[in-house]
């Protein structure tokens, strides 16, 4: 039911979508996704008019996140990514990136009027080993802090250009990173056998690698490993003094940026 706010009244006739289909409200506004098992529909409903402001469809692999501007990203397993405006329904970015399969999730992270979107693929079980090292994304308490990313990193110009996208494998993705950081930090958790010279194995080597990804580009500007695991870590961005810095309690890693052309790729 509807009630007008002022007195409480229930107004007749003026009902809405289900709370499961409900993303966000605005006023007497309601963002819309619903299903039918072949297509997906995003709409923006007004209550008052019982009517549709706008509505878009996709198929029905395609996923949603909402950048902190408020703007939603939606991108089919295909690869149709989309950035819409949600009070127009105006699609600010209509791309087409890499193809996904068994897409999971997409997360939009916005760098002043740039975006960056990371889409991963249904948790796997199986762990990659490397050079004899196992690999897998660094673990935080609540994996809605730092997601696993398995699959894409995207990146979009002021223009809504896609400029870039790079293959990301098991790292987690920060979701707290400062917004006006030019670089993307992503982490990941290495271990593997400690050998003696004679080849015994004596114990597990823990390191923890730490990996910053220039947005404008995609290309990694830095990368570095700390033993252990950290029991806690920062990421904080000084526009003043023009840094970027990782601090944890295992070390802590600090960039100077300059107008100058980052060194030779690592």
């Amino acid at each position: 039911k509807v009630y007008r706010v002022a007195d409480g009244t229930s107004l007749a006739g003026q009902g809405v979508p289900p709370w499961p289909q409900r993303m966000r409200t605005y006023g007497s506004r309601v963002l819309v996704w619903s299903t039918n098992g072949q297509q997906v529909t995003v709409r923006l409903f007004d209550v008052p008019s019982q009517k549709d402001v706008w509505s878009h469809s996709y198929d029905s692999s395609a996923r949603a996140s909402f950048a902190d501007d408020g703007r939603l990203g939606i991108l089919e397993r295909g690869g149709k990514f989309q950035l819409l405006d949600v009070e127009s329904g105006r699609a600010v970015i209509d791309s087409k990136v890499e193809a996904i399969d068994s897409l999971s999730t997409i997360y939009v992270m916005r760098h002043q009027d740039q975006y960056v979107v990371a889409a991963t693929r249904s948790p796997v079980a199986a762990m990659r080993q490397q050079n004899g090292w196992i690999v897998r994304p660094f673990q935080t308490p609540s994996t809605y802090d730092a997601p696993a990313i398995q699959g894409f990193l995207h990146g979009f110009n002021r223009q809504g250009e896609h400029t870039w996208s790079q293959a990301a494998r098991d790292v987690a993705l920060p979701l707290s990173q400062p917004q006006d950081s030019p670089v993307l930090c992503l982490m990941s958790y290495v271990y593997g056998n400690r050998m003696q010279v004679n080849g015994r194995r004596v114990g597990v080597v823990q390191q923890s690698c730490i990996v910053f990804v220039d947005k404008r580009s995609g290309r990694v500007v830095h990368r570095q490993l700390f033993s252990g695991i950290p029991s806690y870590y920062e990421l904080t961005a000084n526009s003043h003094k023009h840094t970027v810095e990782f601090a944890a309690n295992i070390g802590t890693v600090r960039l100077e940026l300059s107008d100058e052309a980052w060194p030779a790729e690592e």
